[in-house]
């Protein structure tokens, strides 16, 4: 069952999601509204990027030849990004910053001046992080002198609609059958998290990149494919929550889960509200030793 949740076009599904952290009261006030105003700013701007044209490119990929190859579909040597996009949002991300983040304020400004003076390169930022450049970023943020995670995290947040937008546009060219691996059939990333369906249990991995769903095996790790049952188990922080920990004793990764079968009642499952609300989770597997299996984290 793949899915593109397409979560930024829809203004009242962000809003929904604010309320359900506010209610939630596991973040505070300040964090939530600092994530409120960067999910808008990626809405507003993501109106000057036209699917239309994004459904064009997608004619141009192979998406089947890719597909059968184990390749995720998204080739990036063809993907021609929205620079109009990209600026606005870079600059509306910065201010946001500026009002929220005052430790990371020389950043900021080494950030602006990069820009200024056309030294940072959006559509390149956007690329290597999705293709997990990792000496990429080591070398820029020693360049520029801005801290490693915040120039991820700036260069996450631009990509992430425009990710989705295609995740949109290629949702009915994918089955099931075409794709049971670890990895997302988009982008290529690690999932960020997984569910298992309330009506069948069936595991469901979910890309915090371009917030596409695809089914997986349940006794299989996504990250480095170990299907030895004796090395592959769970772990919950509250006994009776939805919520756990699945864990792989080979690679020593961690992927948090919410079973939704043990919610006290069916509602709208949200996923980047739902790994935001569980960072107890993260710090409960890596004091147990596992890494999170998202390599930016």
């Amino acid at each position: 069952m793949f899915r593109a949740l397409n979560d930024m076009t829809n203004i009242d599904f962000i809003n929904r999601q604010i309320d359900r952290l506010r209610k939630d009261g596991k973040l505070s006030t300040e964090y939530l509204n600092f994530y409120e105003d960067i999910l808008k700013a990626q809405f507003t701007n993501l109106r000057r990027v036209s699917q239309k044209n994004i459904n064009r490119q997608i004619q141009s990929f192979d998406v089947q030849q890719r597909l059968s190859e184990g390749r995720p579909i998204l080739d990036f040597e063809q993907v021609k990004l929205n620079n109009d996009f990209l600026k606005g949002l870079f600059q509306d991300l910065l201010a946001t910053m500026e009002r929220y983040q005052g430790e990371n304020k020389s950043d900021i400004i080494n950030l602006k001046s990069a820009r200024d003076k056309y030294h940072l390169d959006l559509e390149k930022l956007v690329l290597k992080v999705v293709s997990g450049d990792q000496e990429f970023f080591q070398t820029v943020s020693a360049e520029l002198n801005v801290k490693k995670g915040f120039l991820l995290f700036l260069a996450r947040m631009l990509a992430n609609p425009l990710l989705e937008s295609y995740a949109h546009g290629l949702q009915n060219k994918i089955s099931d059958e075409q794709w049971l691996r670890g990895y997302c059939p988009i982008c290529g990333n690690p999932p960020g998290m997984a569910r298992l369906e309330q009506e069948t249990g069936k595991r469901i991995l979910w890309c915090s990149f371009c917030n596409s769903e695809w089914a997986f095996q349940r006794i299989h790790c996504p990250f480095c494919s170990n299907k030895d049952h004796n090395r592959l188990s769970y772990f919950f922080v509250e006994e009776e929550s939805p919520y756990r920990v699945d864990v792989c004793e080979n690679c020593k990764k961690y992927l948090k889960t919410i079973d939704e079968r043990r919610l006290p009642e069916k509602r709208e499952i949200q996923m980047r509200a739902e790994d935001l609300t569980t960072c107890e989770l993260d710090i409960a597997a890596e004091k147990e030793g596992y890494q999170n299996g998202q390599w930016w984290l």
